[in-house]
């Protein structure tokens, strides 16, 4: 996911094959819409991103 943050534009979450959320990378990881993609993104990060943390180093998980 950190690294995903940092190279991508646009970004897919799928669960069991079917697209769940798709957006640009920014506003997914700042302003989720769906559980599926706030759930994964918290897993990863340990929270939501906001325009704070957007310029973190948050490669690796917590």
């Amino acid at each position: 996911m950190g690294i995903i943050k940092h190279i991508a534009d646009d970004v897919l979450v799928m669960e069991d094959g079917k697209m769940i959320e798709y957006g640009n990378t920014y506003s997914l990881f700042t302003t989720p819409k769906t559980d599926v993609t706030k759930r994964l993104i918290e897993s990863h990060f340990g929270k939501i991103l906001d325009e704070s943390s957007w310029g973190d180093n948050l490669l690796a998980t917590p």
